[in-house]
């Protein structure tokens, strides 16, 4: 089709003419709203600066962060065999409640997991910041612009 078009977003400068295909890769890398899940790289960026982190503060956000993307991933990957397994219970001539009902509560627990996860982050987050850090996230919390 086009094999070059000029694509508005360019990560860095000098790369305004690129395929699309290019683009759409390095947007999806590198962008904020990649997926549903808060990564390392942009976000960790973003926070030490708008919080002003020193190098300490850098390395445990860094751990934080880390230990969230993890816990949604593996939450993904839970509702993932869930809902196969909800189909699976679907699938027969007579509908198994039992492994409907052990699905359900398989994705109960995950959740719960994920939701316990957070919490810890959130702790370890108050802990790690100082009062007028605290403030500047909590009001990227309401703005939207950071969410848990």
């Amino acid at each position: 089709m086009f094999r070059y078009a000029y694509c508005g977003y360019a990560p860095y400068a000098g790369h305004a003419r690129r395929s699309l295909r290019e683009a759409w890769k390095s947007h999806a890398q590198y962008s904020w709203h990649a997926g549903p899940t808060l990564g390392v790289r942009r976000p960790l960026r973003y926070l030490a600066y708008k919080l002003d982190l020193d190098d300490a503060q850098l390395r445990e956000l860094a751990d934080i962060l880390d230990r969230l993307k993890t816990a949604r991933a593996q939450a993904d990957v839970d509702g993932r065999r869930t809902t196969s397994d909800i189909a699976g219970a679907l699938e027969p001539g007579e509908f198994d409640e039992a492994a409907a009902r052990s699905a359900l509560d398989a994705r109960g627990r995950s959740q719960e997991t994920l939701r316990s996860e957070t919490l810890d982050v959130l702790k370890r987050l108050h802990r790690l910041l100082d009062p007028e850090q605290r403030r500047e996230l909590a009001y990227l919390v309401r703005s939207g612009t950071v969410s848990f």
